[in-house]
């Protein structure tokens, strides 16, 4: 039997813990990226692993789950803006929303990494949310001159020491925010709902992973496929059998169902369905955490 301790003692150097990265990653979207995300750092956390969950996806789902973000609504707010002004007071509003330091921040200055952090509920899980001005980021990661891929590389080293794990939901836009993520070497989890569309994202998937490997040779990412068990059909069947066959051991033998009755309850209560009365999908996430506490141990 393999103990927690032993888990975390495989990262640790002189006492101190050398905080891994683990990258949720898949270039299709709706293949179940946040909640395999959200589903790991919870379920790792509640086991007493110190977590840091950075959500490095705009659409910031992943933030939402666990931080009240709202803009109060204020009808009002226009009433004394001429009839010109309006859009433009509109603009204003919602591109200053002040939603605190964001993932955004680390890309002006990876050394503010700290002034980003946020408890959660949960003991042992803290939070770097996300907004919309991630694309902003981007685009000005584009435009700059200088090294922009190692921005989250040089933020973990101030945080280093603080967590066992940081895991990463990422977009499924191809972005420099992503080369940002794959350049922490991180563990990259692929979850894949395998219809056909999916088995073609998969594989551009690890084009991508590839294409970055070839391009920085130094670089070392290992990724690891979850398949998420939608449906139960021939199309399925097949693909899954020809993953299976294809990746082998790079595949969990865990797979997730779809149920979505728990899954939309525990996000109406912002909480996950490992927080919720026994289900089978409950049960295929410990299943799929278990698995993945033994394969880091090896």
């Amino acid at each position: 039997t393999i103990s927690l301790d032993d888990v975390i003692d495989r990262y640790t150097l002189g006492g101190k813990t050398i905080m891994k990265t683990i990258a949720i990653y898949n270039i299709k979207g709706g293949d179940g990226k946040t909640t395999t995300a959200k589903h790991l750092a919870v379920g790792l956390s509640k086991k007493g692993i110190r977590i840091l969950l950075a959500d490095a996806d705009g659409q910031a789902n992943c933030s939402k789950s666990f931080i009240d973000k709202k803009l109060k609504r204020d009808p009002a707010y226009y009433e004394s803006s001429l009839d010109g002004d309006k859009e433009a007071a509109f603009i204003h509003r919602y591109m200053n929303q002040d939603h605190g330091a964001t993932i955004s921040t680390i890309f002006e200055s990876p050394k503010a990494v700290s002034s980003c952090i946020q408890h959660t509920s949960y003991a042992n899980l803290d939070i770097i949310p996300s907004d919309l001005t991630l694309y902003l980021a981007d685009t000005k990661l584009r435009l700059s001159d200088g090294t922009r891929e190692n921005k989250l590389k040089r933020a973990t080293n101030f945080i280093k020491n603080d967590y066992d794990y940081m895991i990463f939901d990422c977009s499924p836009v191809k972005s420099l925010v992503s080369v940002n993520v794959l350049y922490t070497e991180p563990l990259v989890i692929i979850p894949v709902s395998p219809a056909d569309d999916s088995m073609q994202g998969l594989a551009l998937t690890l084009n991508e992973i590839n294409a970055l490997k070839d391009l920085y040779e130094d670089l070392d990412i290992d990724y690891r496929i979850l398949i998420v068990k939608r449906k139960d059909n021939i199309e399925y069947r097949e693909n899954i059998a020809e993953i299976r066959s294809a990746f082998g051991g790079k595949v969990f033998r865990t797979m997730i169902r779809d149920q979505s009755k728990p899954v939309e309850k525990a996000v109406r209560e912002r909480k996950t369905v490992l927080d919720l009365p026994s289900s089978s999908i409950a049960d295929d996430y410990r299943n799929f955490l278990d698995e993945l506490e033994v394969m880091l141990h090896d």
